[in-house]
Formats: C-alpha cells, structure tokens, sequence
C-alpha cells in the first residue's frame, strides 16, 4: 500500500510491523499507525521542522460548485485542526439535541455544517437557561509518553498525538500547558500515570496579577496586546508543575512560537526582559506579523 510505502521511506525498519497490521487492522487504524511512524524523531528540531512545515503550509480556500454551493476547504495544524473540532462537535451536538426534540432529523455532517456557520457568526445555540453556549465547554485530549514528554520529542514506539486527529510534536503538548482546552494524559505504556487540566494550573489571582503587569508581549519592541499566551519562562511546566506570577511571562502567538518551536530564549525578569535567538541563529524575523499575533 502507498500509505505503508511512504511510512517506510524514512523508517525502514517499521516496514515488517505495518505489513504485519494491514492483515489485522483496519484501513482507519493501519493510517493511524503509520501517521505514528512518520511521527517518530530523532531530535526534538526534527519533530518541531515537520510540524512548522505544516504551520507554514496552512489554508482556508473557498469556491463555487456548479450548482452554486459554497465549497470550503482547510489545512490546519493538528493541534489547531483538534480545537476547531473540539469546538464544532459541541455545537454540532447541542443542534441535534434541538433536532431531536422536534422530531427532526439530519445527519451528523449537515448539523456539523450549521456549527461551524454558528461558530463563526457567533450564532450559537442557546442553552437550556436561555444563555448562550461558549466554546470553551469542549476539551482537546492529548495522549503522551512520559518520556517523549520529558525528553522533548518521541522516538518510534513512543506516543504524542490527538486521538482522532493524529501525532503532534512534544512542544506543542508544553506550549499548551496553560490553555484550558487541553488535557493532557501521560502514560507509561499502557498505564495513565498522570493526568493534567492544564487550564486550572494558572489561579485566577495569578491570572489578574500577570495581565496587569504584562498587558502587552513582554519581548523587547514588540507592543502586542491581543491573544497572548502564558509563558513559563524560568523552569517548564513539565518538569516544575507549579505556576508563580515570577515565573510567568505573556507572550504574543509568534514569539511563543519561536520559543516553542525555534529555540529562542526570553531570560530577565520583568521590566527587563531579554530576547535571545538560537545558537546559530535563525531566518525568522524576531516582530510578530501583525497586531493580533
């Protein structure tokens, strides 16, 4: 098969199993394997160039059926791509609970259709106390070797992925640590040893405390001030599992990203905060794209 093929290419040694899987597995489980095994690095830079590559790849396009439908089409990161659906399902759900109680009935895909429209307008469904639903009811899980997850990337046999989305570079597990939509299971084989709500880490005093002292991105000249993220700047939270105001800094989403990701440093403390570039230094302009991040 392709999907084998091309899973082999970079992982010979892999070949044999995923032949061995297509006899027993499904087509859906055998891709998922193979997605595992493409995943798999020898370097945390390894696994965060694929995953950049993706990031610079991204898209939405639209375009006009003959017979005047609205077509749309996406690629997305798999974190990202894990949130908006997250996100859609919720809705998607609360439309065919309505469904239901009208004696309605539509399949899953046409009320997914209606979220999304409701997600972007800000239509959503109303709940049962007449308020209107929040996005932030829907949960992304990821799954995580505690190895992969304290080494910094997974090797082959090791876990990091979204299930039913697929595989995600380690950092993009410690660059969520502070967003509410993420829980995060960390196994050691087939035990879950720890389970984290990341968006509980973070109390609300801390919270109020580091917006007031950091209301733009700390970088130097960067002036930011909308979708920043919370960022353990000292000690990752994967290793401290403590939040202070101290070690906290908020960062504009294209510096996380070249923290996350690029191996920039931010050090100091506030009021004098450093930015540093990776040894060797790096293509990537060091300002965010826009005002938003």
């Amino acid at each position: 098969m392709r999907i084998i093929a091309t899973a082999a290419r970079d992982h010979p040694l892999a070949e044999s199993e995923l032949l061995t899987a297509a006899a027993s597995h499904s087509f859906k489980a055998l891709k998922e394997r193979c997605a595992q095994v493409r995943a798999a690095a020898t370097s945390t830079a390894e696994e965060n160039a694929r995953y950049l590559a993706v990031h610079a790849a991204r898209y939405v396009r639209h375009w006009a059926d003959p017979d005047g439908a609205f077509r749309l089409d996406a690629k997305l990161t798999p974190d990202a791509g894990a949130k908006l659906l997250s996100v859609l399902e919720v809705e998607a759900d609360a439309r065919f609970g309505q469904a239901r109680k009208a004696q309605e009935q539509e399949s899953p895909a046409a009320y997914r259709a209606d979220a999304l429209v409701a997600l972007v307008t800000g239509e959503l469904t109303s709940g049962s106390d007449g308020s209107s639903r929040s996005g932030s009811q829907a949960t992304v899980c990821i799954r995580v070797d505690g190895k992969a997850l304290k080494r910094g990337y997974a090797r082959e046999g090791e876990m990091c992925h979204i299930p039913g989305v697929g595989p995600v570079p380690v950092a993009a597990v410690r660059s969520q640590l502070s967003d509410a939509f993420v829980k995060i299971l960390v196994t050691d084989g087939e035990d879950v040893t720890t389970v984290s709500h990341p968006g509980r880490t973070v109390t609300s005093r801390v919270q109020s405390a580091l917006e007031e002292r950091d209301p733009t991105c700390v970088v130097p000249g960067c002036d930011t001030a909308h979708g920043l993220q919370n960022h353990h700047w000292d000690v990752d939270y994967a290793q401290c599992k403590t939040t202070s105001l101290v070690g906290l800094a908020r960062l504009c989403a294209w510096h996380h990203s070249l923290v996350t990701y690029e191996g920039w440093e931010l050090s100091g403390k506030a009021g004098s905060w450093e930015w540093r570039e990776p040894p060797g230094g790096c293509s990537f302009e060091t300002g965010p794209l826009s005002d938003t991040g």
